[in-house]
């Protein structure tokens, strides 16, 4: 996955999650852009985090993958 795609990813769910002000999270988004162009990797949780709009708890909910839970029923009619 590119690492726009990524730190757009983590930017929206820091806004949807945590209350992340959109301005801060968009500066941080385009600052991690200009930095993966130029060869050089920045770290959209670690930027947050260091601007202190994530506590180190935040953070790593954020580190953690998402999972979705299927509703679907398996073949006995059961749901997962």
């Amino acid at each position: 996955m590119p690492a726009s795609h990524a730190a757009e990813i983590l930017a929206q769910q820091a806004i949807e999650r945590f209350d992340v002000p959109r301005d801060v999270v968009e500066q941080i988004v385009r600052k991690v852009i200009q930095a993966d162009t130029m060869g050089h990797h920045l770290n959209v949780i670690t930027l947050l985090q260091d601007g202190g709009y994530l506590s180190e708890e935040q953070a790593n909910q954020l580190r953690q993958p998402v999972v979705f839970k299927s509703r679907l029923r398996n073949f006995h009619g059961e749901l997962p």
